[in-house]
């Protein structure tokens, strides 16, 4: 009684075959234009598409984002006031949104010293030098 089986040959074509395509599309994207009329069409396109982007809302007052240290410190010996806790000293300035963020610098790690954590808020741009008044830094 016999076997049917697939020869070594015909998994050794499925195997190129694969490495081909594999290969063929590391060096480059699979469907990206060949010539350089091509390559050219694409890029003029490409910076059609960025430049027709428009504003989501063109009317909306450009903001910007300001921060001012939580408190907290490290070890957890000091807890930070909370964003909603914080956004009462920027008083009548309208407020977008606020989160808690490190500022991402490396810091020694010792008790008691800054943990690095601020609390940001998205206000109109036309406020920043009040909430700089109040003590709150630009966040970039």
């Amino acid at each position: 009684m016999e076997i049917a089986c697939h020869g070594k040959n015909d998994s050794m074509k499925y195997l190129f075959l694969t490495l081909a395509f594999v290969v063929s599309c590391a060096s480059r994207p699979c469907h990206a234009p060949q010539s350089k009329e091509e390559r050219k069409a694409a890029q003029l396109e490409a910076e059609e598409k960025t430049d027709t982007v428009k504003p989501e809302f063109p009317s909306e007052v450009q903001r910007v984002f300001v921060a001012k240290n939580n408190g907290s410190k490290q070890c957890g010996t000091k807890k930070g006031i909370a964003p909603g806790v914080m956004e009462k000293q920027l008083k009548d300035i309208k407020v977008y949104s606020s989160v808690s963020k490190s500022d991402g610098l490396i810091r020694s790690q010792v008790c008691g010293t800054s943990s690095g954590y601020f609390n940001v808020y998205e206000i109109d741009s036309s406020n920043l030098e009040k909430a700089k008044a109040l003590g709150f830094q630009e966040w970039k």
